[in-house]
Formats: structure tokens, C-alpha cells, sequence
């Protein structure tokens, strides 16, 4: 049988971003959300509850967001509300709705890229540093490249 169009949604969701998905949907109080990130130790671990239209609009309503934003923090995670238009013929359009701190904090990681020569200079450092600073260093560099 296949999947309603909600969903598949959900499951898009999960599988781009790497979440887990919930028991129930997320309907169940001890497990909220359509998914969680499990990286525990990612400083931006994601809660998301998906949500799928086939009209032309979607309202957000505070109410909605502060409450989810406030739940996600409980829980360690960044709220994000990922929402798909549906127009029934196959063709969806996504997009997602985050806090403006959120969505700066993620623009402001964008544009940190190190360059080549920065790299080098810390893989120079790790090899005179110290073996527990050689762990550190050595896997923020396999984060950088």
C-alpha cells in the first residue's frame, strides 16, 4: 500500500537530514516529533515535525512555534518545521521555517570554511602537539575538509 502523501513526507524528512523517526508520528508525549537527530554530540541536533498540504497555504501561528521551540530546547535540539505543497500531480515544492537565530547561526557556519593554507598550519600544529590535543585537532580537521 502505498505511502500517503503526509507520510512520505515524513520520511523524506528523516532520510535527508539523518533523523530517527518517532513512535506514533510523534503522538506519543515521551516521544514528540516526526524526528530527532541522534548525533548527541552536534551543536545543532535537530527536532523536526513535518507537515504536508495540498492547498495552496500554510499558516504558522506563534503559538505553534514557540511551543515546539520551547520543546525541542528541552530536549537538546533545534526546532525545525519542514513543510511540503503537495499539488497532487506529483509535483511538491519544500521548504523549512526555523528561528532567524537558528537560520544565522547555520549562515554564519556556512561562511567559516578554512582554507588550504589554514589547514596546514593546524596538521603542523597536531604533529608537535600533545596526544590528547592530536585527537581534538585531528578530528575538527576532518570536519573542515
Amino acid at each position: 500500500m502505498p505511502l500517503k502523501p503526509w507520510e512520505k513526507w515524513e520520511s523524506d524528512v528523516q532520510d535527508a537530514l539523518g533523523l530517527r523517526g518517532t513512535v506514533s508520528s510523534g503522538s506519543k508525549f515521551y516521544d514528540i516529533s516526526d524526528g530527532v537527530g541522534t548525533d548527541y554530540d552536534s551543536d545543532f541536533r535537530l527536532m523536526a515535525d513535518a507537515k504536508c498540504t495540498e492547498k495552496g497555504s500554510y499558516s504558522i501561528k506563534w503559538d505553534f512555534m514557540s511551543q515546539w521551540i520551547e520543546k525541542a530546547a528541552q530536549h537538546g535540539t533545534r526546532f525545525i518545521l519542514p513543510i511540503r505543497f503537495n499539488n497532487g500531480k506529483g509535483l511538491n515544492t519544500d521548504y523549512v521555517a526555523l528561528s532567524f537565530d537558528d537560520f544565522c547561526e547555520i549562515e554564519k557556519a556556512a561562511k567559516s570554511e578554512f582554507t588550504s593554507d589554514e589547514i596546514d598550519l593546524i596538521e603542523k600544529i597536531i604533529y608537535v602537539a600533545p596526544e590528547e590535543t592530536k585527537k581534538t585537532l585531528t578530528s575538527i580537521i576532518k570536519k573542515m575538509k
